[in-house]
């Protein structure tokens, strides 16, 4: 599945707003969201339905744990940034990872007429990539190419029957998951007391 992503146009015009404020729009997510996610609701398979048009369709069986969606859109995020979107649109439009296109201005903010890349090979981090192979948001090759320039990826873990969602609402993210990334840190953490010590 392929998302368009040709908003750019749109959101330029609002370039100097400096979010949209989730005052209004988060209720109509709310007010969705109590509608449609509530556990044992006979709407509960439209929010089913909503998640993996937007995140990703599960091959092996739903992995969305809709009893804890209510309490993880409570906590949500309630703004974000217009040029983020219009950032990300950059991105998806170029094919390149590099700071915001001011147009016109990029001589004057980068002094250069496109913007600067962003060097991931000067990135020294130990880095752990976890990927799910049904998400629509972030192809499997834009992450096998990151794994490429990144100089220090330690490990890269494509998760099974996961979209992009599932990274949040898993049923399984604890022992699929969680419990990986903390061994990760553990890891790195030993690694980190030996070279100081």
């Amino acid at each position: 599945m392929v998302i368009d992503l040709n908003f750019q146009s749109t959101t330029n015009s609002f370039e100097f707003f400096d979010y949209i404020s989730n005052s209004n729009f988060s209720q109509y997510v709310d007010l969705a969201n109590n509608f449609l996610c509530q556990e044992n609701l006979p709407t509960s398979g439209l929010c089913e339905a909503a998640v993996s048009m937007l995140c990703g369709n599960n091959k092996d069986g739903l992995e969305l744990d809709t009893r804890i969606m209510q309490d993880f859109m409570k906590h949500k995020a309630h703004t974000v940034s217009i040029k983020q979107i219009n950032h990300f649109s950059q991105l998806h439009a170029s094919g390149k990872f590099r700071q915001y296109d001011y147009k016109y201005r990029n001589k004057i903010v980068y002094n250069s007429s496109q913007p600067t890349d962003y060097k991931l090979e000067d990135v020294k981090a130990p880095i752990y990539l976890y990927s799910g192979d049904c998400d629509v948001l972030v192809s499997e090759i834009d992450v096998e190419h990151l794994e490429q320039v990144l100089p220090n990826v330690q490990v890269h873990r494509s998760v099974k029957n996961y979209n992009h969602c599932d990274f949040n609402y898993g049923k399984h993210s604890r022992s699929v998951l969680f419990m990986d990334i903390l061994e990760a840190f553990n890891k790195e953490n030993i690694k980190k007391s030996r070279h100081v010590g």
